[in-house]
């Protein structure tokens, strides 16, 4: 994120709109997005995106799907803040989005091990085009779905 801080702000919205216009497009069209607006998505669903990517990106992508919110790192110099990088914990936000919305289903989708504290917090966790290490373990855990 420090490096994206030192490009100019245009460049940088420019290359971020282009990618999540192809994000977009690539997770509308997929078999995945179909399963799961089948299986969870109803007209009170409320949709976040939790993810390590830029902020900007982020947003973009959120907007573009229609999703109600996004959560993500700031684009910023975080060499600059003397020691703590701005970072957040998705299972901490996990946590609260079902402290906000207790009366709802919470499920979270990841495709790899690095998630899988946030597979296991949700009421159902989805477990995309993952390795045979994380669908190991996977499989010892009734929330968690295992999606080839």
């Amino acid at each position: 994120m420090t490096l994206f801080s030192q490009v100019p702000r245009d460049v940088l919205d420019a290359h971020c709109e282009s990618i999540a216009q192809s994000v977009a497009s690539s997770f509308e069209s997929s078999d995945l997005y179909n399963r799961i607006k089948t299986e969870f998505i109803n007209s009170e669903s409320k949709i976040f995106l939790l993810t390590h990517c830029p902020e900007l990106l982020a947003e973009k992508i959120r907007g573009k799907l229609g999703f109600d919110g996004q959560f993500s790192i700031a684009v910023q110099d975080h060499f600059s803040t003397k020691g703590k990088l701005s970072n957040f914990d998705k299972k901490s936000v996990l946590i609260n989005l079902k402290k906000m919305h207790f009366a709802e289903k919470v499920v979270f989708v990841a495709d790899d091990f690095i998630d899988f504290k946030c597979l296991k917090a949700a009421d159902t966790g989805i477990l995309v085009n993952a390795s045979k290490f994380t669908k190991f373990f996977a499989k010892f855990y009734k929330n968690i779905q295992i999606w080839d």
